[in-house]
């Protein structure tokens, strides 16, 4: 006998036609000049409208370029403001974008295209000789190499900032897939080599509304985790669900983190355990007038009580913890001002279940996890020989989107 164990809030409506470009359309049309992204270093700016311009001119110009519906295009970038408008146009287009870390060597860029069947690559200008090897490794044409940041690029290859600038009309495209394949990130899971996993265009959109409908409203969000993991993604999904401006840093940097802090008055910051240690030791702090935050967000890692009990003695603040995974399409827990524990990762999100469940013995047990979200078929792992797995309709149960977190 199992238990399950359903979340505290109610579900979330998620549409049949769910897709986080309906909600980009949506703020374009309705508050088109609100900046939606925001780079935290030069502080160039792109509004909902221009975002969802760039993102179309984008999509006619990759549809001539021969990117097509189902083809994987790794994306290989730090966090800069086309980073969003290439994800959005691979979305919309239907081809499924795989984000790989920019600190990847060409040997390691070359390991995630095999494995993701990639056909194509699009990388920040400054690592376009790491993407040329790459692309030579796994037999990926020049020509289906591109580069954003800088209209001039690298030589010999194109950029999307020349196809965008073609302005090409964007043909008729049938309308989005809910249940397509649109991401495929790789997660580091707990053993082996990094796993690939497809996430649905329905999946990422309900990435964003979930949290969003327990997220208060603010004027900015700041991204300093990097967008090619799926916390950071999440991230904008849930700026763009809410129509909050996102500021972008490309890496972490002790000055420019804390400046924009400063500058924009951040009542919340989503970070990382290793920021939050930095948040709670460093001198650094001391110079910048840090005191409109009044939480603390951080996942990927559980933080030690001491380090918690560090920020709220420097900070006065709470430091609430989540859980998620890649294979979830980020958080599946949320923990709030009046609802948290130290120490713990707090309720499940709405449209999310859990059950404690022993695989032999169909007995409960403490730590052996299985989580789903209601009524939507999250993921499925790429690599056969992958430390999480879904769980059979044989297994009893009419429902298989079942997720076993097998070291939890």
């Amino acid at each position: 006998m199992s238990i399950i164990f359903k979340s505290p809030y109610p579900d979330v409506s998620i549409p049949e036609d769910a897709a986080i470009w309906n909600k980009l359309e949506q703020h374009a049309r309705e508050n088109g000049d609100k900046a939606a992204f925001v780079c935290g270093m030069s502080e160039r700016s792109l509004s909902f409208a221009q975002v969802l311009e760039m993102a179309q001119f984008l999509v006619a110009g990759l549809l001539a370029s021969g990117i097509k519906k189902g083809d994987v295009v790794v994306l290989h970038s730090f966090n800069c403001l086309e980073y969003p408008v290439v994800f959005l146009a691979l979305n919309r287009l239907g081809a499924v974008c795989s984000p790989s870390s920019p600190l990847f060597n060409s040997e390691e860029l070359a390991d995630q295209m095999r494995s993701a069947k990639a056909s194509a690559v699009i990388s920040h200008v400054a690592f376009a000789e790491v993407a040329v090897r790459a692309s030579a490794l796994t037999g990926v044409s020049l020509e289906r190499v591109f580069t954003l940041g800088h209209p001039k690029g690298a030589s010999g290859l194109q950029t999307i900032e020349a196809l965008m600038a073609l302005k090409l009309p964007l043909s008729a495209l049938p309308a989005m897939n809910p249940h397509d394949v649109v991401l495929l990130p790789f997660s580091s899971g707990t053993t082996g080599r990094p796993k690939g996993v497809e996430l649905t265009a329905r999946a990422m959109y309900a990435c964003g509304a979930r949290v969003a409908a327990l997220e208060r409203d603010a004027a900015f969000m700041l991204a300093v985790l990097p967008f090619f993991h799926i916390a950071a993604t999440m991230i904008f999904h849930v700026a763009i669900f809410k129509r909050i401006t996102t500021i972008a840093l490309p890496r972490f940097e002790p000055g420019s983190f804390l400046r924009a802090v400063e500058k924009y008055r951040l009542d919340t910051v989503n970070v990382v355990p290793p920021i939050v240690q930095f948040l709670a030791k460093h001198p650094l702090v001391d110079k910048f007038d840090l005191s409109a935050i009044n939480r603390l967000g951080s996942g990927a890692a559980p933080l030690g009580h001491e380090l918690v009990q560090a920020v709220r003695s420097r900070f006065g603040v709470p430091v609430l913890q989540s859980y998620g995974m890649t294979e979830l399409a980020g958080t599946a827990t949320h923990s709030s001002e009046t609802v948290f524990r130290d120490g713990a990762s707090g309720q499940l999100l709405p449209n999310t279940e859990l059950r404690v469940r022993c695989l032999d013995t169909d007995v409960d047990l403490s730590h052996q996890e299985w989580l789903q979200y209601v009524n939507i078929n999250i993921h499925r792992i790429f690599d056969e020989d992958g430390t999480t797995t879904t769980l059979p309709a044989a297994s009893g149960y009419t429902r298989s989107s079942w997720t076993y977190l097998r070291d939890v």
